[in-house]
């Protein structure tokens, strides 16, 4: 017999986090910088006409950057959400892209505290997600000024942080 203690957490559950986690070495937007929500939909429907594997095996994630004028830049897919998230931020990072501000990284998945995380690190304005966010990844997009627009899914979007980069 084995006796061990398991946890379905993972383990990131504190408030705390959001202070110890780094902070954005630029801004990430200007001040006339919005977001339309016309915008992110159109985002999201050319990031998707772009996964090429996805429309192959109907299993992979994609991650986005979306230039200042909502023009997708670079669109990457993997099994991993992080690892699609890596892939677009590291390519514009190799394209000397790099700080992303006024830029957005748009998601194909769920939005959790380390995607936040690597958006701020990039600094991009903000994520737009087919999918909802967790808790603490609203909480760190509310206390970092990031725009996080979370199931943004035929002609609607819930605005989870950032509400005034999103134009009315």
């Amino acid at each position: 017999a084995r006796a061990y203690l398991t946890s379905s957490s993972c383990g990131i559950c504190s408030a705390d986090v959001i202070e110890a986690t780094p902070q954005p070495r630029t801004e990430l937007r200007s001040e006339e910088w919005q977001l339309a929500p016309k915008q992110a939909h159109e985002m999201l429907l050319a990031m998707r006409e772009q996964q090429k594997m996805f429309e192959l095996t109907g299993s992979l994630h994609a991650a986005a950057i979306a230039t200042p004028d909502a023009a997708l830049s670079v669109v990457r897919e993997d099994v991993g959400r992080h690892n699609a998230v890596d892939k677009a931020i590291g390519y514009a990072f190799q394209e000397g892209r790099y700080p992303l501000s006024n830029h957005m990284l748009v998601v194909s998945g769920r939005v959790s505290y380390e995607i936040v995380a690597k958006a701020l690190r990039a600094c991009v304005a903000g994520i737009v997600a087919v999918s909802g966010p967790t808790t603490l990844a609203v909480d760190l997009a509310r206390a970092s000024g990031l725009v996080l627009v979370g199931f943004a899914r035929e002609e609607r979007l819930n605005i989870y942080a950032g509400g005034d980069g999103i134009a009315s």
